[in-house]
C-alpha cells in the first residue's frame, strides 16, 4: 500500500494503524512523491489525502489512473458531495472521511483490494504485442496464437 498524506503526524499514525492490520505501508508526503513511488513499484492500493501541497489528491488520482489500475481510496476531511464526486470522477474507488475508525478503514481497503483482484483475474494482460488471456488460457503475439503445454 502507498499512503499519501502531507501531515506528518497523521501519516505516521495512519501507517501504524494499517501496519497493525497487517498492511505493508510505504508513504509519501504529496502527489509528486506518490508518482515517484509508483515509478519504483506498484502498490496493491493507494490511500490518498485530497489536500496536499505540490500535487493534490485529485490530480494524483487522475495521473495515477493514466498509468495504473491500482485501486485508489481517497482519505479526506472534505465531506461535501461535490468533493466526493470529484474524487470518484478522478478515478477513486472509495472515499473515506476523516476522522476515521482504523478497523473500518482497514476493512474498506481490503474490500477495494478484493474487488480489484476479481476484476484483474478476468482481464487480458497485454505486454507490448503479447496478449495473455488467463481465463481463456491462451496467448497471442499480434494475430498469431502461441501454443502452450498444459
Amino acid at each position: 500500500m502507498l499512503l499519501l498524506e502531507d501531515d506528518e503526524a497523521l501519516r505516521e499514525t495512519t501507517r501504524l494503524v494499517l501496519e497493525r492490520h497487517r498492511f505493508a505501508v510505504r508513504t509519501a508526503a504529496d502527489g509528486v512523491e506518490g508518482l515517484e513511488e509508483l515509478a519504483v513499484a506498484e502498490p496493491d492500493v493507494f490511500l490518498v489525502d485530497v489536500m496536499m501541497p505540490r500535487m493534490d489528491g485529485i490530480t494524483f488520482a487522475r495521473r495515477a489512473r493514466e498509468r495504473s489500475r491500482v485501486p485508489i481510496v481517497m482519505l479526506t476531511a472534505r465531506d461535501l458531495p461535490y468533493d466526493q464526486v470529484a474524487g470518484f470522477e478522478a478515478g477513486a474507488d472509495d472515499y473515506v472521511i476523516k476522522p476515521f475508525d482504523g478497523d473500518v478503514l482497514a476493512a474498506r481497503l481490503r474490500a477495494v483490494m478484493r474487488r480489484s483482484l476479481v476484476a484483474e483475474a478476468s482481464d487480458e494482460t497485454v505486454l507490448g504485442d503479447l496478449h495473455i488471456d488467463r481465463p481463456g488460457m491462451s496467448v497471442r503475439r499480434g494475430d498469431e496464437r502461441i501454443s502452450l503445454s498444459s
